[in-house]
């Protein structure tokens, strides 16, 4: 049995030639705050994890798990500048990942705290994010209820 007529296979040349495109990802930088409904349902097609569950999966999921759901908000986050790519894509890229987990309960105070104003002032949430302090202590005073009096006619004696 003699071997086919094919050339070499030099693995170095096809490294080189076509070197693996890197993503880096921050954790700091994905959080809820920062990710939009239509994104976060994205993450959950492609990953097939439960937005509920990424937390819990971030700390304690099998590396499969995490890479799976690194990746696919790799990808959406990445879909901002290049919308025609693909989750598969990104999963043939070199994956870094920098940063610290950010402090979720303070991004959920702010998120309260915008849509809040947002609410009251009638406005978007990002004008409200541009509103001066004393423009919120203006509308939240505006909207504070005040006191309920009834006329001393009205008013009842204990007995």
């Amino acid at each position: 049995m003699t071997q086919p007529d094919k050339p070499d296979l030099i693995l170095s040349d096809l490294l080189t030639e076509s070197p693996i495109r890197t993503v880096i990802i921050n954790v700091a930088d994905i959080h809820p705050s920062s990710i939009t409904l239509l994104e976060a349902l994205d993450i959950v097609e492609v990953s097939g994890i439960e937005a509920g569950d990424f937390e819990r999966l971030m700390e304690k999921g099998t590396l499969k798990q995490k890479a799976q759901l690194l990746y696919a908000m790799a990808w959406v986050v990445a879909k901002r500048r290049e919308p025609d790519l693909t989750y598969a894509e990104v999963c043939t890229y070199k994956l870094e990942v920098k940063g610290d987990k950010p402090d979720d309960e303070a991004e959920r105070r702010k998120a309260r705290a915008v849509m809040g104003v947002a609410t009251l002032a009638k406005v978007s949430p990002e004008e409200a994010k541009r509103m001066t302090l004393n423009e919120v202590s203006a509308v939240v005073e505006i909207h504070k209820p005040s006191p309920v009096r009834r006329p001393a006619s009205r008013r009842r004696r204990a007995s």
